[in-house]
């Protein structure tokens, strides 16, 4: 790979990348640990402020107009599995339309000294439940926002996945729909399809590596989703 004197700006948007998907894996360890509180507390809200987080596995299906493959994705192949972690925040207007915002990181595994492509998409998201009576059931949502895309060199720790030289990197689009199911206890599973893409993907010296670089990705999510309780106002109480 090529070296060069780096962008600061560029140096701190990686750098922001690489602080965000850490901040994913420690809040969804967080919001895990005390949804089952949370959800005793929800006594069957339908309205209000809603958070979740998810955790799951995903296929990327990686296609050009020009490009040299390898550099751009550290491989040949035009297929990679990969984890992906997520969460989520905003607002459910009522029992069937939830508004809000949707933060997304996908890795390519965990690769210590390899080169170890990822995703991170920054969404606004619009849920629709069908839903007749009660908390749970099906669900469909569309989202579209921004996705950054980097090779790094990858560390193989779980906390910390990569670290140090950006091989390559490109910003652009992401538009997704998807189809879940909402159950008992915040429990949630997502089922989404997305595509995304970069007009241009640059190596560390500013070279252009690949033209429309573009991501055809299945994603197959759980976690957990829900409103937040409303504090009771009765003394004694919360």
């Amino acid at each position: 790979m090529h070296s060069s004197v780096a962008d600061p700006a560029i140096e701190d948007m990686k750098d922001g990348t690489r602080s965000r998907r850490r901040s994913l894996v420690i809040a969804g360890m967080l919001s895990l640990a005390c949804q089952a509180s949370l959800h005793a507390l929800q006594q069957g809200r339908q309205h209000g402020l809603w958070v979740s987080i998810g955790f799951g596995y995903g296929r990327a299906m990686l296609s050009c107009d020009s490009c040299d493959r390898r550099r751009t994705s550290g491989t040949n192949s035009s297929s990679l599995g990969g984890w992906t972690v997520s969460a989520g925040l905003g607002w459910r207007a009522n029992a069937h339309v939830q508004l809000g915002a949707d933060l997304r990181s996908w890795l390519n595994g965990l690769k210590a000294g390899d080169s170890l492509p990822g995703f991170t998409t920054a969404t606004l998201q619009l849920s629709y439940y069908p839903r007749i009576r009660g908390t749970q059931g099906l669900f469909i949502e569309g989202a579209r926002g921004f996705s950054w895309y980097e090779v790094t060199q990858g560390t193989g720790d779980f906390l910390e996945p990569s670290k140090g030289s950006t091989y390559v990197s490109g910003h652009g689009g992401v538009y997704a729909i998807g189809i879940g199911w909402e159950g008992a206890n915040w429990l949630v599973t997502r089922l989404t399809f997305s595509h995304g893409w970069q007009t241009r993907v640059q190596g560390s010296n500013g070279d252009i590596v690949a033209r429309m670089w573009k991501q055809n990705f299945i994603l197959l999510e759980f976690g957990a989703r829900g409103v937040v309780p409303k504090p009771r106002s009765q003394a004694g109480s919360w």
